[in-house]
């Protein structure tokens, strides 16, 4: 036990490293460049050189404690940094979502109408294309491609991530009559072990996309005191979005396929089904049923 616990430990203080500490010490080096450019003097190099040797020459007569001491705060301030970006991806993660906070309740009412309304016209479009006399196999899956670009389910957040990962739970509700939420659990339970991997993998991808747009998030407050660091984290910043979307369409995916391929074997375990049959909405029913046991 000891031996798996020191591993456990050298995992987490890699991972600890990994996460936070390295890219926190590039926040920090940033910050103190700002802090010394500022807007007026953003690539005067003749100024960083001079301030930089006159901080060594303090350092250097203020002897080796107060170099250990440096670089202990360093290090606390490239860890804190790794903490903020981690809180401000979970921010991101919830504006993904469409967690919106109350001073942008009405900005994501009328955003969340206006994807609506252009998912009816979509789908109007769809059902036309389908229901032609000579359907065009073409223009049909063309039509279906444009609907759900905007959404597989009729929008309900303000926001394309938000709503693909919520049309899971309305995508298996509609086709099997369960609640994703209620039975995950014990779905997880049963779950072969490559089956749990591949959910965390995607989880964690999607997770790891929203803390690299925290990152961009940082850099782009640094940037108001030093504007040429602004455009790089714009530029983090959407792209951790556009793998955030990517990320999410993967999770969205792998979680309607596990009730798909796993759903059947959970109703087996609860003793509400033979040996090959399939899920169904009768099916779904029962399993919550049993899993709401009254409530």
């Amino acid at each position: 036990m000891n031996a798996v616990l020191a591993e456990l430990g050298k995992k987490l203080a890699d991972k600890w490293v990994t996460l936070l500490v390295l890219p926190g010490l590039l926040l920090v080096a940033t910050t103190v460049l700002a802090g010394t450019l500022h807007h007026s003097h953003a690539f005067d190099l003749h100024l960083l050189v001079t301030r930089a040797t006159a901080m060594t020459k303090a350092v250097e007569r203020a002897g080796g404690v107060a170099v250990a001491l440096l670089l202990v705060v360093v290090l606390l301030l490239a860890a804190a940094g790794g903490l903020l970006a981690r809180a401000c991806g979970a921010a991101v993660r919830g504006l993904w979502l469409g967690g919106w906070p109350w001073p942008l309740r009405r900005l994501a009412v009328t955003c969340t109408r206006q994807r609506s309304t252009r998912w009816a016209d979509a789908a109007d479009r769809f059902a036309l294309t389908a229901l032609a006399e000579v359907p065009d196999a073409d223009a049909v899956d063309d039509a279906a491609r444009r609907r759900n670009a905007i959404g597989v389910s009729p929008p309900r957040r303000p926001t394309w991530i938000g709503d693909r990962l919520a049309a899971v739970d309305a995508r298996i509700s509609q086709e099997y009559s369960l609640q994703l939420g209620m039975v995950w659990p014990r779905l997880w339970l049963i779950l072969p072990p490559d089956a749990r991997t591949e959910v965390r993998v995607a989880a964690d991808s999607f997770d790891a996309t929203a803390r690299l747009s925290g990152w961009g998030l940082l850099y782009l407050m640094v940037g108001f005191v030093w504007w040429p660091v602004a455009p790089v984290g714009a530029a983090v910043l959407l792209y951790g979005w556009w793998r955030g979307r990517a990320a999410a369409s993967v999770l969205a995916d792998l979680l309607e396929s596990v009730v798909d391929l796993h759903g059947a074997d959970l109703a087996r375990q609860l003793g509400l089904a033979s040996e090959n049959a399939p899920l169904s909405p009768t099916l779904g029913a029962r399993i919550i049923d049993i899993v709401r046991k009254g409530a």
